[in-house]
């Protein structure tokens, strides 16, 4: 129930009180104990007004004329109400802070899991104009600033307009005057917050978008090392990091010159009504209209009220930073999360055919198609797509796996003799093949997390690599480094052929899958799909016609 609120919270655009409220129990528990902490933390200067007028006045103090005669018993009660208030007010620290940061981590920890969930789901289109370093910033670091500002933000709000009221009301009941001076910065401190949140908005959305772009910068640096060393570049790409690292020094240096300037014109706000409680209080005292101990209470509680304002400067920077990081989690959420799926028909498939393509046409432009194509293939058939390069052949694979939206016709796939919505039926291999961080086991796992490690040796034997696997310290449990870093080209394709054939689906899709082998490992491969393939079937994009006879039937989308 908390997840599905937040996901309707943080549709498209996020608010920081949505959030929260997403959460209204765990909410109202931080901010009770917000509110406690606060209260607390207010008393200590009442007492030391109260030990002043205890030691100055004697019989005559406030106690004294409530029965506590005696000043030094006087002292002792104000000196163990202290010590109560003080250990009051740490236990509530303690539970605040607890409260705040485990609300913050569950609403960190449910942002990530919805912005995955959308990012994994975008259509292909939509997916491959974003920069992946980008989304990794919005998913990472635009939640962590979000997490950071709920931890200790909203306690220091919460903090500051209940220690307002409280020190206003106090105020009020010694001297209505000095309560309007002391308040007389309020209206100051408001207009000045809001022209600097207005001109600072921009400047730190800016500064997001800024760092989105320098972690593609060398997100591509690093991604790209063999290329940019083989191609000597290393000095090019050095130059376009700190292209990007020097617009966000400019950003940042201008921003900082407006959120420098705040405090100071803050505080001399502020300083108006400091001097207006100094004068007109003790003005008060000397004509003994109020106590001395009185007056300086008023003095030490102006500080309590005013004072926590020049904090303002930092509360608002957190906030706008904050909200700027919302604004882009609000924009990556707003874009198209539709997966076309086929419509699936009311029949059931078994005995027929497992793939079946109804008059598919397909083009980047719908006025000139690619091609259109009509296509069933059953279990245990092998059908080879060829054409030439920019065709789409790789392209009518996506269409099938329902990454892309053909411009007529449908696509279905049975599996189980059932409709399959979707990849839920297909298998898949592309032409660059990702490895996941993790072992070899890990790796082949993921086209079936209950295989065991039986399954998982016969389909590398089938493959040619179990002996290679059997060789490594390891074994299975090799780690593969970052994308399969440390197998070779040829190595990688067939751990990725084995982790498709190890997923019990329907329709095996497979682009270029020879590629990066010799001729007498792509032979190793071809019987392993005839071993491994008799119920499901094969569809495989191909350049080698050499590989043509392996097939039952070869489909020339460019013909």
């Amino acid at each position: 129930m908390i997840q599905a609120a937040i996901m309707h919270g943080v549709s498209h655009q996020p608010t920081l009180w949505r959030l929260v409220l997403s959460q209204p129990r765990a909410f109202a528990g931080a901010t009770a104990w917000s509110v406690t902490n606060t209260f607390f933390d207010f008393l200590p200067e009442v007492m030391v007004g109260l030990a002043v007028d205890s030691a100055v006045q004697g019989q005559k103090s406030l106690l004294g004329s409530m029965g506590i005669v005696d000043p030094w018993h006087q002292i002792l009660l104000i000196t163990a109400a202290a010590f109560l208030a003080w250990g009051v007010e740490s236990w509530s620290q303690y539970r605040y802070m607890i409260a705040w940061r485990s609300l913050a981590q569950n609403l960190q920890h449910q942002l990530r899991q919805r912005l995955a969930r959308h990012v994994l789901g975008m259509r292909m289109d939509v997916f491959e104009r974003r920069s992946t370093a980008d989304l990794t910033t919005v998913m990472n670091d635009d939640v962590n600033q979000i997490e950071r500002f709920i931890s200790d933000g909203i306690h220091s709000i919460l903090s500051l307009i209940v220690g307002f009221c409280l020190v206003f009301a106090f105020f009020a009941t010694m001297s209505p005057v000095a309560a309007m001076l002391a308040v007389l910065p309020a209206p100051l401190v408001v207009i000045i917050s809001r022209l600097y949140r207005r001109r600072i908005d921009s400047r730190f959305l800016s500064l997001r978008r800024y760092s989105g772009a320098i972690s593609d910068a060398i997100s591509n640096g690093l991604r790209g090392f063999m290329t940019i060393r083989a191609f000597g570049q290393a000095d090019w790409e050095v130059e376009r990091i700190s292209r990007q690292s020097a617009t966000y020094r400019q950003a940042a240096i201008a921003a900082a010159r407006l959120s420098a300037g705040y405090v100071p014109v803050l505080r001399m706000a502020i300083v108006f009504g400091f001097a207006g409680v100094l004068l007109y209080g003790g003005h008060l005292a000397v004509s003994g209209e109020i106590a001395v101990a009185a007056y300086g209470t008023l003095v030490f509680l102006t500080q309590r009220l005013l004072w926590p304002m020049a904090s303002m400067a930092l509360l608002v920077e957190g906030y706008q930073k904050m909200q700027a990081s919302l604004v882009r989690i609000g924009e990556l959420l707003a874009l198209d999360i539709h997966c076309p799926i086929s419509k699936m028909p009311d029949r059931n498939h078994e005995g027929g055919p497992v793939l079946i393509i109804d008059d598919l046409t397909f083009g980047y432009e719908k006025s000139n198609p690619l091609w259109t194509l009509n296509l069933n293939v059953s279990a245990g058939e092998r059908v080879a797509v060829v054409g030439r390069s920019g065709s789409g052949k790789s392209t009518l694979l996506k269409i099938i796996l329902g990454f892309y939206e053909p411009t007529v016709g449908q696509v279905i796939v049975s599996h189980h003799g059932k409709p399959a919505a979707g990849a839920s039926g297909i298998s898949y291999v592309g032409q660059h093949p990702y490895m996941f961080s993790g072992s070899i086991a890990d790796n082949l796992r993921y086209g079936n997390l209950t295989a065991t490690d039986e399954e998982l040796v016969a389909v590398c034997k089938a493959l040619g690599l179990h002996d290679f696997i059997s060789a490594l310290p390891d074994g299975y449990r090799s780690a593969l480094g970052e994308d399969g870093c440390l197998l070779s080209g040829g190595q990688r394709q067939r751990l990725a052929i084995g982790r498709a054939l190890l997923r019990q689906s329907s329709v095996l899709l497979m682009d270029e899958p020879t590629s990066a082998l010799d001729r007498d490992s792509a032979q190793r491969v071809f019987e392993a799909l005839r071993r491994h393939c008799q119920d499901r079937a094969v569809i495989v994009v191909t350049h080698r016609a050499d590989e043509h006879c392996e097939f039952d039937r070869v489909v020339d989308v460019s013909a």
